[in-house]
C-alpha cells in the first residue's frame, strides 16, 4: 500500500466513522422525540377523557369543567421511560404540581360550599383562593418546562 493510498483509505475511514456517528446520534434524538410526542398526545387523552360527555367548557383558556382527579391518576400512569431524562423530571414536577392543585380545588370547592357559615369561613375561603392560585401557577411553570424541553427534542 502506497503512502497515498494509506492517507485516502484513513480519511475516507474517518469520513465513514463521523457519518455513523452523526447518523446515531439524529436516530437517538428522533427517538426520543417520538418518546416525547407519544407523552403529549397520552397527556391529550387523558385530558379529552376528564371531561364530561366530552364537551369542554373553557373559561380564559382553561378547561374548567374537567375532572381533575382522574385527569392527575391518568397522567400518573403515562408511560415515559423511554423519553430523556431531563424530560422525564420535568414530567414528574408536573405531575406533582397537577396533583397539588387537584387537591387544592377539592378542599377549595368544600370551603365555598360552606363559606356563608359565618366570617371564619370566608376569611380563610380567600385564603385558600390565594393557595389555589398559587398551585395553578406552579402547575403552569411545569408545565412550561415539560413544553420546552419536548421543543429542544423537536417534539413540537
Amino acid at each position: 500500500m502506497t503512502k497515498r493510498t494509506a492517507i485516502l483509505w484513513t480519511i475516507s475511514t474517518l469520513a465513514l466513522l463521523c457519518v455513523l456517528i452523526w447518523s446515531g446520534s439524529r436516530i437517538k434524538k428522533s427517538n426520543q422525540s417520538d418518546a416525547i410526542k407519544n407523552v403529549l398526545k397520552e397527556r391529550t387523552r387523558c385530558i379529552i377523557a376528564s371531561i364530561p360527555n366530552g364537551k369542554p367548557l373553557v373559561k380564559n383558556g382553561i378547561v374548567v369543567n374537567m375532572n381533575r382527579n382522574k385527569f392527575s391518576n391518568a397522567i400518573s400512569k403515562i408511560d415515559t421511560t423511554k423519553c430523556p431524562k431531563d424530560f422525564r423530571q420535568a414530567w414528574l414536577d408536573y405531575i406533582f404540581a397537577q396533583n397539588a392543585e387537584s387537591q387544592g380545588a377539592s378542599i377549595g370547592e368544600s370551603l365555598e360550599f360552606f363559606g356563608d357559615l359565618g366570617s371564619v369561613q370566608i376569611s380563610n375561603a380567600g385564603k385558600v383562593a390565594a393557595k389555589q392560585d398559587e398551585r395553578f401557577q406552579n402547575k403552569m411553570n411545569a408545565w412550561k418546562k415539560c413544553i420546552s424541553i419536548a421543543i429542544q427534542y423537536g417534539a413540537e
